[in-house]
């Protein structure tokens, strides 16, 4: 009888198991792929109108595969594919929208300049 109970206790957690791998497989797909990069660019968003407009425009450029906006530290983070768009092809669809964009290292560099 205890080796029914172990048996059942022990399939439960085997089957508990490979229901997990899937979960863990679709985390790895979330992260950064071959081929692919983020830019984080600084720009000025005053509200949440700001953050909608970005949203709803930039994913849609060839190549952007993720967009994150954190309008506290007014910044923008993209992650796109290398081969199909850059950094300065991402600031002029900024500027499509009304948005002047840099880019955090270069924004740094220019601080430290001053």
């Amino acid at each position: 009888m205890k080796s029914k109970n172990l048996f059942s206790i022990l399939s439960a957690i085997v089957l508990s198991l490979l229901f997990m791998v899937p979960a863990n497989a679709t985390e790895k797909t979330k992260k950064q792929k071959k081929g692919e990069t983020t830019t984080v660019f600084k720009m000025e968003m005053d509200c949440q109108g700001c953050v909608n407009t970005v949203e709803k425009n930039i994913p849609w450029e060839k190549g952007v595969t993720d967009l994150k906006c954190d309008i506290k530290t007014q910044t923008v983070a993209v992650t796109y594919k290398t081969a199909k768009t850059n950094d300065s092809t991402l600031i002029a669809a900024f500027k499509k929208i009304g948005k002047d964009a840099v880019v955090v290292k270069e924004q740094e560099k220019k601080e430290e300049k001053k």
